[in-house]
């Protein structure tokens, strides 16, 4: 599977299926970091907007539906949960973490607004 990097300025940059949600969801909220490294592009960590999948056609997004909205766009976006715990999503934000997961999606915490199942 693949994932996109959407950042404040536009661009978008492509994750390979070798990328670790988790794993890369730890590296973005450890304060001690203000750049990450993304294949052959670094970039600070501030300018990431949200990183989510991109299925293939033959690719069936796992877990329910999610609408997470976004405080800079019109539209909400779906993200897909196998178990979805709005309380799991508040406590990311009120414990400061600079970026949340919501089911197979990360959102920076400043551009999140809402969460709902569709």
């Amino acid at each position: 599977m693949q994932y996109h990097v959407k950042t404040y300025q536009g661009v978008n940059i492509t994750l390979t299926n070798d990328f670790e949600l988790n794993q890369y969801l730890a590296t973005l909220n450890n304060h001690q970091i203000e750049s990450v490294a993304i294949g052959k592009v670094s970039m600070l960590k501030r300018n990431i907007q949200r990183i989510y999948p991109v299925y293939g056609p033959n690719e069936t997004p796992v877990g329910e539906e999610v609408l997470v909205y976004s405080v800079r766009e019109q539209e909400p976006f779906v993200a897909h949960a196998e178990a979805y715990d709005a309380s799991q999503v508040t406590k990311q934000v009120n414990d400061r973490y600079a970026f949340i997961l919501i089911g197979d999606t990360i959102i920076n915490r400043d551009d999140y607004s809402l969460v709902m199942q569709k």
